[in-house]
């Protein structure tokens, strides 16, 4: 990975043996807006009184993506260009990998593990049109919307006390290898059922 100078944050080349590769930092968040959000200032006659809105407004949810290396996630200028002159099927599905709905009551659906999913697919795209000789080391923001479990994961919010129901069927799982280490003098669970 890129590293700087410690006063003036200056970047320091990397050296790198001819079979390794750049690691470069990709940061993910999001964010919402609403439409009424208040103004610090406000242009009036002596006798106005500012007149504000009740609710907060429509709101607004921006997901962007952020590299180390070229800011915000995108094609550059001159790389959409080149997009533009291939063929429709062989372009990116997406320029940028930000993404900006608008949710609500008969809007669009509210952010979920699905939707970052499918964004996701779209920023790794981009990253590897960007940066075609790197390895991306993305970073998600800790969001309740993030959750999901995949269709056959046991779930302790459905299990149920009597047998029958909605309880997907139970089967025994191993801990996978993957795991990480065990703390100092702990046992290794790795491989266990």
């Amino acid at each position: 990975m890129a590293s700087y100078t410690n006063n003036m944050l200056e970047h320091i080349p990397l050296t790198l043996s001819p079979r390794e590769k750049e690691h470069v930092l990709i940061m993910q968040d999001e964010t919402i807006f609403h439409t009424n959000e208040y103004r610090r200032c406000t242009w009036l006659t002596q006798d106005q009184q500012p007149i504000q809105k009740k609710g907060a407004g429509h709101a607004v949810h921006v997901l962007d993506f952020i590299c180390e290396t070229i800011g915000r996630l995108k094609l550059s200028d001159e790389q959409i260009k080149e997009q533009l002159k291939l063929p429709e099927q062989l372009r990116l599905p997406s320029v940028e990998a930000q993404k900006i709905i608008y949710p609500g009551k008969a809007f669009d659906t509210w952010w979920d593990l699905p939707q970052l999913l499918k964004q996701t697919k779209h920023a790794l795209a981009v990253f590897k049109h960007t940066h075609p000789d790197c390895i991306g080391i993305f970073v998600f923001d800790r969001s309740s919307a993030h959750e999901g479990y995949a269709d056959n994961a046991l779930n302790v919010n459905s299990m149920n006390i009597n047998p029958e129901g909605k309880q997907k069927k139970l089967h025994d799982t191993r801990i996978p290898l993957s795991n990480p280490d065990p703390a100092p003098g702990e046992e290794d669970t790795r491989k266990h059922v």
